[in-house]
């Protein structure tokens, strides 16, 4: 009986307004996450000369415009996890306007 009420709770829980906007906006903005994410880590593990990939395979050798390449990734990097702030509370709002619809 304890494990209904918690089950209760939590499908009470779920369908408050607040949490559906949250919940929709981090959907939204996952893959601006993700695609910046994977950039940083790309332009940090391998295309670094301190990197442990760049020192194991001497990246300055094989790969010369490993800075070029870098600083195009870095660049990607920021323009999509600096602007996620601003995404969200874009989607959030535009959301919030359209809550009474659900």
């Amino acid at each position: 009986m304890n494990e209904n009420k918690i089950v209760d709770l939590l499908v009470k829980y779920k369908q408050l307004t607040f949490i559906k906007i949250l919940q929709q906006t981090m959907v939204s903005i996952f893959p601006f996450a993700l695609i910046g994410t994977y950039c940083w880590a790309l332009a940090n593990s391998f295309l670094t000369t301190n990197s442990f990939f760049g020192r194991l395979t001497n990246i300055i050798k094989w790969f010369p415009a490993h800075n070029f390449a870098s600083a195009i990734v870095s660049d990607v990097s920021l323009a999509t996890t600096g602007v996620l702030a601003l995404y969200a509370a874009f989607i959030s709002a535009e959301l919030t306007i359209y809550a009474p619809l659900w």
